[in-house]
Formats: structure tokens, sequence, C-alpha cells
């Protein structure tokens, strides 16, 4: 009876374990999911007569409709099922009304708004078939898609929102992208990573321009203009996971959290990655979504719910284009790098970049030296540390009034630079310089630090009398791998004078011993 109870008690326990078990992979489960019964339930109360959603104000919108529309394709929704009391489905509407939002009263173009309408209805095949070039005639010679158009508050100029939105549909449309207009959206790319929405640096626009250049097929995600984006992602995340922008004091946005989310998806990124606490940024969301279905924080409407849902792709929305020609090769270019520690001693770099130009701070931040730095928006990035030598990023100018001051060589001497280096353009060919303190970097040219054989490393001066010139240091250590270490004048010595002084010596030794001889016979 003993061994019944025994068993019976620990069949009881074995049971209630997996019982819990079972209880909480059901909870975090649920956790996890969206309830897009319950969404798809809310969407499709909010949709209009006409088949529009409304946007941010009264009436159907072609923006918030054409966003709904690729929310559809995130989460693979049909269309079809979201149909109104008129019988008309959101593409129904775009086809409808597209003309009055991508066109001013002149019938001038709005090139960002005919992407968006065109990314939206080429997602289905449901685009005309005139758009694609329409937007392609409004390519200016700067590489931008740009008209004079104006009505409300739109605007024709290009920003680089409607830059990337018009990439966007012609990506969409599989149209090849030229080549103008994604260098174009690259070199707007501003110091901290992200892209301008025409108001000032913007990360959804940012996240919108980097599914852009990924969709066009000429940038991967292992371009430096990328990985530069995902390292203000990284900055700027939360540490509930999602993100929002400058003006929102919202625990989270939704819409940057989507829009940031498919980027990351769109480069090939896992999200386990980018976990905060062990919550990555789709789980974010889920505390956003609403009774009713909606998502939202401060604000939750259509326009936030579908943008939102764009996190929850298990694929890129747009896929890269296949490139027809092979673009042309990149242009690799070197510039020379000398850094004075405070210490005293000197490193050298050779850097190689894309381009004839490459910025001071990025110069310095790809010449494999170990810095520290910080950011503020409105000065960019500050240089801290150098190889663990200067301040530490949470105490920049901690040296005062010693700090990493910038140099340039001009006609052959260093000169102290006067713009910062996240502004100044190092040239193919130039030398650009850091010291600790008010005095320039150690005399140097770019043949030294470029040549097969380069200058590395030069040892502090210790003192003044003794150290040979810089001028007689440097053909010694050019070549520091290879050489021996070579002795200085100085470091000779001189034998024969001790020789001479051991022979006196044993001179005074022989004739002590011959006296003492002498003394024993007498």
């Amino acid at each position: 009876m003993q061994r019944f109870r025994k068993f019976f008690s620990t069949f009881l326990i074995l049971i209630f374990s997996i019982s819990l078990s079972l209880s909480f992979n059901v909870q975090a489960q649920s956790e996890l999911d969206i309830d897009f019964s319950q969404t798809i339930e809310y969407l499709t109360d909010q949709l209009l007569p006409d088949g529009g959603f409304p946007g941010l104000s009264e009436g159907s919108d072609p923006g918030t409709t054409a966003r709904a529309l690729l929310a559809f394709k995130a989460i693979n929704l049909d269309p079809d099922q979201f149909v109104s009391s008129d019988g008309k489905d959101p593409i129904d509407y775009l086809l409808d009304t597209y003309a009055d939002y991508i066109y001013d009263d002149n019938q001038l173009l709005f090139p960002g708004n005919a992407g968006l309408i065109l990314a939206s209805l080429a997602l289905y095949d449901a685009s005309p078939a005139e758009l694609p070039q329409m937007i392609l005639d409004t390519l200016q010679e700067d590489g931008s898609f740009s008209t004079a158009a104006s009505k409300d508050w739109n605007s024709g100029v290009a920003t680089d929102l409607s830059q990337a939105l018009a990439i966007l549909g012609l990506s969409s449309a599989g149209e090849q992208i030229p080549a103008s207009a994604v260098e174009y959206l690259v070199a707007k790319q501003m110091e901290d990573g992200t892209w301008d929405n025409g108001f000032g640096s913007d990360p959804d626009s940012t996240a919108i321009v980097v599914i852009a250049l990924l969709s066009s097929g000429q940038v991967d995600s292992s371009d430096p203009v990328i990985l530069k984006a995902f390292q203000y992602f990284q900055e700027t995340q939360l540490e509930n996971g999602g993100w929002r922008p400058l003006w929102d004091s919202s625990m989270m946005n939704v819409d940057t959290t989507g829009w940031i989310t498919q980027a990351l998806i769109s480069a090939g990124e896992d999200l386990a990655d980018w976990e905060m606490d062990g919550i990555n940024p789709r789980e974010a969301l889920i505390p956003a979504v609403q009774p009713d279905g909606s998502i939202g924080m401060s604000f939750n409407n259509v326009f936030s719910t579908v943008e939102a849902l764009l996190a929850f792709s298990d694929a890129p929305i747009f896929s890269p284009l296949a490139q027809i020609d092979s673009p042309p090769p990149v242009i690799q270019s070197k510039a020379g790098l000398a850094v004075t520690l405070p210490d005293g001693s000197s490193v050298f770099r050779c850097v190689e970049f894309s381009g004839d130009s490459i910025s001071g701070f990025d110069l310095l931040a790809s010449s494999g030296l170990v810095i520290d730095t910080s950011f503020n928006p409105s000065m960019g990035n500050a240089v801290c540390g150098i190889e663990g030598q200067g301040c530490k990023s949470d105490n920049c100018f901690c040296g005062m009034p010693n700090y990493w001051s910038y140099w340039h060589i001009e006609n052959n001497e260093w000169a102290y630079s006067a713009v910062g280096a996240n502004t100044y353009q190092v040239s193919a060919g130039a030398v650009d310089g850091w010291s600790w303190g008010d005095q320039p970097p150690a005399p140097v040219n770019f043949d030294q630090i470029c040549a097969e054989t380069p200058l590395l490393f030069l040892p502090a001066v210790v003192k003044e009398s003794s150290q040979p010139t810089t001028e007689v240091l440097l053909p010694l250590v050019e070549n520091i791998g290879d050489q021996q270490p070579v002795e200085t004048a100085e470091s000779q010595v001189n034998y024969s004078q001790y020789i001479v002084f051991g022979l006196m010596i044993v001179g005074l030794v022989v004739i002590l011993i011959l006296m003492l001889r002498e003394k024993r016979k007498v």
C-alpha cells in the first residue's frame, strides 16, 4: 500500500509538471502572436463605401490605402476580402482616384506620390501601364526625380522620402532603376546614418530609403550606407525593442517600428539579433494591439495599424531587382592617416575607400584603430579616445584644455582644420591627422604611409638631446617590420678606452709583485 501511494504521488507530480509546462507554452505563444482576425475585422469596419481607408483626416486617403495594400502583402492578405457596401475594394479605390493624388492642377507629376501608388498596385499586378514611364520622365541630371508640381501641401521637389518612394514604385513594377537615381539617394545620407523627410532627420524615411536601395538591386546589405543606417537603428533602439522619432514621447511609435523592422527583414537580418531584454522588434509591437484590433500607442488609427503590420512579414515585401548590366567598377582610393597619441608616439594607416573622397571621421573610423566617440545630433560625432588614449565616450572632453585636434597637410605642412571631421572631405592621395593637444601630428607624407612597405609607427621622443630628429627616425622606422634595430652614434661603445685602462692595472700589479720579491731577498 505504501509503495502504491508513493507511485501515485509521483504520478500526480508528473502530470502537474506537464500541465504547467503546457500552460506556459500556450501563454508564451499567445503573447507573441497578434490576433490578425481581430485586426482584419477592425480594418473591415473602417473601410469606406468608395473602397478606400481613412487617413489622418475624414474621408478616404490614397496614401493610407496604398500603405494598407503594402501591409496586406506583408501578412499575405487578399485585398479582395475588403469589399465596401458599394462593392468596392482598396484596389478599385486607388484606380478610381490616383490621378488626383499624383498630379497637380497643371497635370505636373508628384514623383513620390506616383511611386507610392505604383509600389502598392504593382504588388497585385494592377498598376496603370503608363505610370513607370511617367516617373522615369521626371528624372533630372542630378539623378533626382523631381518636377515643379505644387498643390496644397504637396510639392514635386525631390526629398529623400519622395526619391525612395519613386524607386520603390519602379522596382515593384520590375523597371530597371537608373544608376544616377540610386547614387543621388546614397549621397543624401547624413552623418548620423539617416535620411531627410523634408523636415530633417527621420527614422521612418531612413527605413524606407534602406528598403528602396535594397530593392534597386544596386545596393546590398553589406554596403557601407546600409551598415551606417543600421548603426543608427542600433543606437536609437528603445529598451522595449521598438523605436520612435524624436518628436514622439510615447513608449514606442508603431509606425517607426513597423518600417524599421521591415527594413531589417529586407536586409536579411535575424530579428533575434535585435532583441532588447529578450524582446525583438516584432514582439515589441504586441502590447500596442488594442482591444478593437487597431495597433498604436498615443495614436492608433488605420494609418498606424497598417504601418505596424509591415513588421510581421516573413520575407521582404519588395524583392531586389536583378541587374541586366553589371554596374561599373567602384573606384578604390587611398588616403593617409597620422595620429599622434597623448604618450607622444604616433601611428600611421593607409586607408582604402570607394569614390573620390571620404569624410575625415569615416577615414578615422575605417582605419582599424580603436576609437571612442560621442554623438550629438547638432554637432555630429566627436572623437573622445584613440587606441585607448584620451577620454572615454561618457566623458568625451575629460582632458580639457587638451582634446583630439584635427589637422590636414597643406603645402607639405600640417594645418589645423577649419571644419569638423564629419564635414571635411579627404581627397584621394591626401593625408589627414589627429593629435592630442594643440601641437600638430608628426611630420609625414602620403608616399611614406601608403608605400609598399608602409610606415606604421613612430615612437615617442624621450629626450631631445639623445633622440634622433624626426627626419632621421623616419627612414629608420619606415621598414620597421623588416630591419633590425639600428644603433645610433651615441649608443656605440668605445672599447679601446677599457683596453688601455686594463693594461695600466696589469702593469701596476706586476710592479707590486717585483717590489715584494726584492724586499724578501734583503
